[in-house]
């Protein structure tokens, strides 16, 4: 038996001590912590929202992109099947946006150390450069045939199971959401009641919501909110950035973050949390904070 046990032993000192000498070796992180798998997804709403928010959604992106990093290392090799993608729905008309977009796709693979090696080291200055050039693509594409914009109603409606979740349970799905907090998309318009697929300051203005102290009264009384057409997401977590309300009417934000509360819940997403816009020193402390929730 004393045999049987050394013989045990070495094996796994041959498979495992071996294989960690290696990591340390081609500085592949592997400190044996988490193993919990990330599943993050980026929704960019490519309206004009982004002529004002290039550079918060740059910083935030690549803040983003640094947590992930900082979670795969602390995990062993052998536990790393974490996932990061940048998307837009629908996606832009033009290639060369897709193509890099499609280049901030990370899907990690512990049979491919090479892979998991360069993702750690070059992630971070990855997202950085080639947001910046996405952007400035987008940007310039706006100006002269108009902006993407985002139909993020439908995007829930339609696409958010295939998109963001795991089948795996030992996936955390988080869906993060770049958007000003305005609903809008010409192809997706429609109102049952006070029940809307879109939320824009004009319909704000029409119903009365805006500069009402009372609100909220309103609000309930009347029934308004966003039209849920599921209520499954219950493996989804979900974090909105960059909510951008009017600056003349300060109580937008409040509203807006309302309706979308409202739909979440109704859609049973059991974690979200919804930001407005601010420096991004201020905002990256509180995405670490909802990363690392446990």
């Amino acid at each position: 038996m004393k045999t049987y046990n050394y013989l045990i032993a070495v094996l796994l000192f041959i498979v495992f001590g071996c294989s960690e000498s290696e990591q340390k070796q081609e500085k592949i992180p592997s400190k044996g912590g988490s193993v919990e798998q990330m599943n993050i997804s980026i929704l960019i709403d490519l309206s004009d929202r982004i002529l004002v928010n290039k550079e918060n959604d740059i910083e935030l992106m690549t803040f983003i992109s640094d947590c992930f990093k900082k979670h795969i290392e602390q995990k062993n090799l052998f536990f790393i099947h974490d996932q990061i993608k940048v998307f837009f729905y629908p996606a832009p008309q033009n290639n060369n946006i897709n193509e890099i977009a499609g280049s901030l796709k990370f899907k990690l693979d512990p049979s491919d150390r090479e892979q998991i090696k360069n993702t750690w080291e070059n992630i971070t200055a990855t997202f950085s450069e080639k947001l910046t050039v996405l952007y400035n693509l987008a940007i310039g594409e706006g100006k002269t045939k108009g902006f993407y914009g985002s139909d993020t109603w439908r995007f829930f409606s339609d696409k958010v199971h295939d998109y963001c979740i795991e089948s795996n349970p030992g996936y955390r799905n988080i869906l993060i959401i770049l958007t000003d907090g305005y609903l809008y998309s010409k192809e997706t318009q429609t109102r049952e009641k006070n029940k809307t697929t879109y939320l824009t300051a004009p319909l704000l203005e029409k119903e009365g919501l805006r500069r009402n102290p009372d609100w909220q009264k309103k609000y309930k009384e009347g029934n308004y909110g966003f039209i849920t057409k599921r209520n499954d997401l219950n493996n989804l977590e979900v974090l909105v950035l960059e909510v951008n309300p009017s600056k003349v009417h300060r109580n937008d934000d409040e509203i807006i973050k309302r309706f979308w509360g409202d739909w979440f819940e109704n859609m049973n997403v059991k974690t979200y949390k919804i930001l407005t816009t601010d420096v991004p020193s201020n905002t990256e402390p509180m995405i670490k904070e909802f990363l690392n929730a446990k």
